[in-house]
């Protein structure tokens, strides 16, 4: 059996792999997540959209200003149009580190 992904990735803590690891799996406290368990009563945020990683990595409002994670993501070789599950199924060190700066920029608990 082959070593798990995060292995390859050497210098990131523990809490930033369980972070990642949430995310590839498509949990977290946001709330398309906590919709599809039964803690909110729907998935959509004040703005009219729903929010999942996407909307929270890429569209999200403290984000709308100037757009750095998704031109470091896109420079980072993920083809157009973004997506984040992309982003987490084939990620790099690069885009581990451009994702865990977003996530301490704006303390954002996922």
């Amino acid at each position: 059996m082959s070593n798990p992904w995060y292995n390859r990735i050497s210098c990131i803590s523990r809490s930033h792999i369980t972070n990642i690891i949430g995310l590839r799996m498509g949990q977290g406290s946001y709330k398309q997540h906590q919709y599809r368990i039964d803690i909110v009563n729907n998935p959509y945020r004040e703005c009219g959209h729903i929010e999942d990683i996407n909307h929270i990595f890429l569209k999200y409002q403290i984000n709308k200003t100037n757009n750095i994670t998704y031109d470091e993501l896109r420079r980072s070789v993920i083809p157009t149009p973004l997506n984040m599950q992309v982003s987490l199924q084939n990620i790099t060190k690069e885009r581990m580190i451009i994702i865990i700066n977003f996530i301490n920029k704006y303390k954002l608990a996922l």
